[in-house]
């Protein structure tokens, strides 16, 4: 069993957002078990909770800046001591507002293209599992506003799979990010992916962050690079709908073809 959990990155209803996506972590079931009492103990030595990045100016209150490294330290070290595969999406909100009436005419949110992109992703590595009894579960977090719509993408996309990797992926799982540090680690991959294609298409002058570095030592370690991430563009998204177009007509021709035929 390979399980990949995943958090979203930005909000795909706020029209102030910047980007919006999805990323998280591949790993094969049994490692994500030892990864738990790790990560347990880790946030037992600091005393915390839980690590969700939207939270850590709570969290970390009044923690001088060399705390804070060394927890971050320990993160990614008990995340690469697993070899997971950080694997992710994510949207320009500037490319996409122009785009977003054809877009929606095939997909109805975003977060389909980004889902869409992590389950290719996913299966990159799983096929190399094909010639075994194996299957992928995925993760989200257990949010409300997100359930009925991840299902919903889950399904549609799933449906354009081809047969023999359709049945290998199950349903998705929902679960209290504060309760597992699998979805915890998912969280700062999400939030380092925002950051460094914030950075990138921004064209800020500021230096990669830390937690990214060591999101591409994990790839490099495993010899993949670059960091299976799909960072989308106008082009992109102009291509989604091209293709989109293109199906729609074929699809079009082949049922009047038919319709003539009776």
């Amino acid at each position: 069993m390979l399980t990949a959990y995943f958090d979203e990155t930005g909000h795909s209803r706020d029209e102030k957002q910047k980007f919006n996506g999805m990323a998280g972590l591949l790993c094969k079931a049994e490692e994500w078990e030892r990864f738990e009492d790790r990560w347990d103990r880790m946030l037992t030595k600091f005393k915390i909770p839980y690590i969700h990045m939207a939270d850590s100016m709570t969290l970390f209150a009044g923690w001088p800046n060399a705390k804070i490294k060394k927890l971050s330290e320990a993160a990614w070290i008990a995340i690469k001591t697993i070899k997971p595969l950080p694997i992710g999406s994510i949207i320009p909100m500037d490319g996409f507002r122009p785009l977003e009436r054809k877009l929606r005419h095939y997909l109805e949110d975003p977060y389909f293209i980004s889902m869409q992109d992590c389950m290719k992703l996913v299966f990159g590595p799983a096929l190399g599992f094909l010639d075994r009894d194996f299957r992928v579960a995925m993760v989200f977090s257990d949010q409300v506003e997100f359930r009925h719509d991840a299902l919903a993408m889950f399904e549609a996309i799933r449906n354009m799979m081809p047969p023999e990797l359709r049945d290998k992926i199950d349903p998705p799982d929902f679960r209290d990010m504060r309760r597992w540090g699998s979805l915890q680690a998912a969280d700062m991959v999400a939030y380092e992916t925002y950051k460094e294609y914030e950075r990138v298409y921004c064209k800020l002058s500021r230096k990669e962050r830390y937690g990214y570095g060591r999101m591409r030592d994990v790839c490099e370690s495993q010899g993949v690079h670059p960091i299976p991430i799909r960072y989308h563009s106008t082009e992109s998204l102009s291509d989604i709908i091209r293709r989109a177009d293109y199906t729609t007509r074929i699809e079009e021709y082949w049922r009047k073809k038919k319709s003539n035929r009776k």
